[in-house]
């Protein structure tokens, strides 16, 4: 029976690790996207929202033309954290389910732990992310490095700029995964 209750009581750890590790993600990506649409509509209405218009039909209204589409919503801003909520959840799943799985061998200090090592991951993306104004600052009135464009971008610059801190974030997630995994392995081993 204790074996029983203690298995229930690990499931139970997972499974909120990895719900708390989604809703970490979602809101992260909706933060993360209102900086990044301050940086560049067009981001968002050229690029990201035209994305997700082919991935959910009828997400917004395509005020372009089939070859260079614009995606109008009635909110821009709550379309854009829906858009990075949706984007990053599965990195928050990825999180939790990773940090659940790990925090299954400790009895002790598992939350502390999990909500230290979830820091870790976020701050750690926001660090790349900003980091990613770097290499876009540096270029600035340069030529841009071959990276794919829409033919409908009107501030160049800006959408660069809002593309450097989406990419470098995604790294910076995988980064941050590695650091708080070896972090969280190395704080169950010290309270075993």
């Amino acid at each position: 029976m204790h074996l029983l209750i203690e298995r229930v009581l690990k499931t139970k750890r997972l499974v909120l690790t990895i719900l708390l590790g989604t809703a970490l993600g979602a809101i992260y990506g909706a933060t993360h996207c209102q900086l990044t649409y301050s940086i560049s509509e067009e981001y968002f209405s050229k690029f990201l929202f035209v994305q997700f218009s082919q991935a959910f039909w009828g997400f917004g209204e395509n005020i372009g033309t089939l070859k260079t589409p614009e995606i109008a919503t009635d909110n821009p801003r709550l379309s854009a954290a829906f858009v990075g909520a949706f984007y990053t959840s599965w990195i928050g799943f990825i999180m939790g389910s990773l940090f659940g799985i790990i925090g299954l061998r400790s009895k002790k200090q598992h939350y502390r732990i999990t909500l230290k090592a979830f820091l870790i991951t976020m701050t750690t993306t926001a660090l790349f992310s900003f980091i990613g104004l770097i290499p876009a600052m540096a270029f600035l009135g340069n030529a841009h490095p071959n990276w794919y464009m829409p033919d409908n971008i009107v501030h160049r610059e800006t959408f660069f700029m809002a593309g450097s801190v989406d990419s470098a974030g995604y790294i910076g997630a995988f980064v941050g995964l590695v650091v708080a995994s070896i972090f969280t392995i190395k704080q169950i081993r010290k309270y075993r």
